[in-house]
């Protein structure tokens, strides 16, 4: 899950390094703002003075992912990932 956040981050934030966007997705991870929840990604986008109310995303996952309701917030699934090379 924390890879799917971090590639959904890239695909929709234009003027972030890699590096924000990691930061970005581990804390959305660590907020509880990155679920599983029936078998979908859900992502709430933090709400920033540009756009106050940003959209929830919600996209299928595939089949052999399990949605086994685990508390995704644990460091235990998201602190384990480093960027290296260029953070830009």
């Amino acid at each position: 899950m924390m890879m799917r956040t971090f590639y959904h981050i890239l695909s929709q934030e234009k003027g972030l390094t890699r590096a924000q966007i990691l930061q970005e997705a581990q804390l959305a991870m660590l907020e509880g703002r990155a679920i599983i929840e029936e078998r979908n990604f859900v992502y709430q986008p933090k709400a920033s003075v540009e756009n106050p109310n940003p959209e929830v995303i919600i996209k299928p996952l595939p089949g052999n992912i399990l949605d086994v309701g685990k508390d995704l917030t644990h460091p235990y699934y998201w602190s384990a990932f480093e960027l290296l090379g260029n953070p830009y």
